[in-house]
């Protein structure tokens, strides 16, 4: 009995493992920049190759930031500004933004922090997007 309740344990856990995996591997990075507040905003641009999102999310990594804001510009000239007044830890993400008009093709994102954030706060931010 007791092998079979750890059977259908590992079983389980193999199948949790594999829906995360595969919901993960839905983002792809479309661009990547350092965070260094020589700028306001401070622009993450988009690289050229990845084609069109429904949503994206942006990923902090080394040193934690405080967003106040996003403009996304889209490859067409339009943008979308968004308030995230979000706090984001090193190793995580912003909630999900979604793309007003379905999917689109981001270009760039301009981004505004919270009073405070300095210099010594440098972080890798990268664009997250999914379809």
């Amino acid at each position: 009995m007791k092998a079979l309740i750890r059977g259908a344990f590992v079983v389980a856990m193999v199948a949790v493992a594999s829906l995360v995996s595969a919901s993960a591997g839905d983002w792809q990075v479309l661009g990547q920049g350092v965070v260094d507040f020589r700028t306001d905003p401070q622009v993450i641009n988009a690289k050229a190759d990845t084609g069109a999102v429904g949503k994206i999310k942006l990923y902090v990594e080394q040193k934690e930031l405080e967003i106040n804001s996003v403009k996304i510009v889209f490859a067409n000239g339009e943008s979308q500004d968004v308030t995230l007044k979000q706090y984001v830890a090193p190793g995580h993400a912003t909630k999900v933004i979604d793309l007003n008009g379905g999917a689109q093709t981001v270009q760039r994102v301009e981004l505004t922090f919270a009073d405070g954030m300095t210099k010594e706060r440098l972080s890798l931010v990268k664009i997250l997007g999914a379809s």
